[in-house]
């Protein structure tokens, strides 16, 4: 047997007369009128209770999506403005930045041909210094030599004149000596 409920066998057999059993299979008219009635008086409650109410929530729903679909798409339209505005930003940043970096440039060209130009006078000048100063150098020198070899040249003459005065005896001193004491 099985343990679970046992329901009745469906008969197959013609329906019972009038007061006769009854089978729970069998259409009465009233209870038709009685499930429509019950359905049309449970659709009416429904529908003024549940259904007004559910619609109007429905509205009111409907309209915050739209009402949050049209945020979205000003917002959307906003970031896309705010992306080209950003866009344009970067790009004059990268065309000042190009600008800068030219002008360093040039600066830093024009400062180096002025430093270096700078540095050919300052050598240029250093060498006339230099120059002038071996010019000098020499020239001192020069004198310094002029002036021992006068000095050398006025001893090898004393000493010529020396050895000559002692060879020639008084010759020397006779040409030496006053024009009125010679002899002549």
């Amino acid at each position: 047997m099985a343990d679970g409920p046992v329901l009745p066998p469906l008969s197959t057999a013609a329906p019972p007369e009038r007061g006769g059993a009854r089978s729970t299979m069998d259409v009465d008219a009233r209870m038709v009128a009685l499930t429509w009635l019950a359905f049309v008086l449970a659709l009416v409650i429904l529908q003024r209770i549940g259904w007004k109410p559910m619609l109007r929530a429905l509205a009111r729903r409907e309209g915050h999506i739209r009402g949050a679909l049209d945020e979205a798409e000003k917002t959307r339209q906003a970031a896309a403005a705010a992306r080209e505005a950003q866009a344009e930003a970067a790009r004059q940043a990268e065309a000042e930045r190009r600008r800068l970096l030219d002008e360093a440039r040039r600066h830093a060209d024009a400062l180096a041909r002025s430093i270096e130009q700078d540095a050919r006078e300052a050598a240029r000048r250093e060498m006339e210094a230099g120059r002038a100063d071996v010019a000098r150098q020499q020239e001192k020198s020069l004198e310094i030599l002029r002036g021992e070899a006068a000095q050398i040249a006025a001893a090898a003459a004393a000493r010529i004149l020396a050895a000559r005065a002692d060879d020639d005896g008084g010759a020397l001193d006779a040409w030496l000596a006053p024009p009125a004491e010679r002899k002549p």
